[in-house]
């Protein structure tokens, strides 16, 4: 056996519906190159604000949670048995992504792209661009187009 210099793959996903096929796709690399596995999501807390009665502080428990839950449900779906680490982090997610990518440490990240054109991509930028453009280490970028 040849020696593998990518022993360690940091899948992020959103756990949006699109997360499957990215963590799919992170999966199947990993045992590809008999990697451990580590998946990531971030709760974005810039676009949280209090409201309905909540305090700021509220609306980031909630969506922590439910980031939680929605991470836990797809690790069950998707890596059943295999033995990963999970990581659910604040704040932005190119920062946070590449800060667990270098404190894990990651040899390899898989992150999607939603394929955002023109009004949308420019308002919400790309992630996945960021990442690529300030990442110390290969990224491989899966396309989670809805159409």
């Amino acid at each position: 056996m040849t020696d593998n210099k990518y022993k360690r793959v940091l899948i992020a996903v959103d756990c949006d519906p699109t997360s499957e096929k990215i963590a799919e796709a992170g999966l199947d690399l990993a045992k590809r190159l008999h990697a451990e596995i580590a998946i990531l999501t971030v709760v974005d807390t810039s676009l949280l604000l209090g409201s309905e009665g909540l305090t700021a502080h509220e609306a980031r428990s909630i969506a922590k949670t439910a980031a939680a839950e929605n991470l836990n449900a797809l690790v069950a779906n998707i890596f059943g048995h295999h033995n990963i680490s999970r990581y659910i982090m604040e704040g932005s997610a190119e920062a946070q992504i590449l800060k667990v990518a270098k404190e894990w440490p990651a040899d390899i990240l898989v992150v999607g792209t939603h394929g955002r054109k023109g009004l949308a991509r420019m308002i919400l930028g790309s992630v996945a661009e960021r990442v690529i453009k300030n990442s110390n280490i290969p990224v491989i970028v899966i396309p989670v187009n809805h159409g």
